[in-house]
């Protein structure tokens, strides 16, 4: 007889069956880790809207921001919550801190749009 066990959404904290394949509570993808003992993300989150996507997507479906950035020494993709190169090695803070800026200009951009300059 199989055991189901209850553990923990790791988008919400819900705790539901590791035999879900999506959270009842959030709708996120779920699969169970490798040493059977947690879920994990089936896809990869939007850092900006929160959006579920699927693995291969490199850019968000729901608001079209960035899922994954390149490593400035070696230009390996790298998920955006990296703080180490996988292929290299390389800390990659500087380039977090480069696209939270780029964030931020973008959402000032995206507010100032409606005004138009009066001649």
């Amino acid at each position: 007889m199989v055991e189901i066990i209850a553990l923990n959404c790791p988008n919400c904290g819900a705790s539901i069956p590791d035999t879900s394949k999506v959270c009842s509570h959030c709708g996120t993808r779920v699969v169970l880790s490798d040493d059977r003992k947690k879920l994990v993300l089936a896809g990869i989150l939007c850092q900006k809207c929160g959006f579920d996507n699927k693995e291969h997507n490199r850019f968000c479906c729901n608001c079209g921001e960035k899922l994954f950035y390149r490593c400035p020494a070696c230009n390996q993709e790298i998920e955006l919550n990296s703080v180490y190169c996988p292929l290299c090695g390389s800390k990659i803070d500087h380039v977090k801190e480069q696209m939270e800026m780029e964030i931020k200009k973008r959402e000032l951009m995206k507010k100032l749009s409606p005004y138009k300059y009066i001649k």
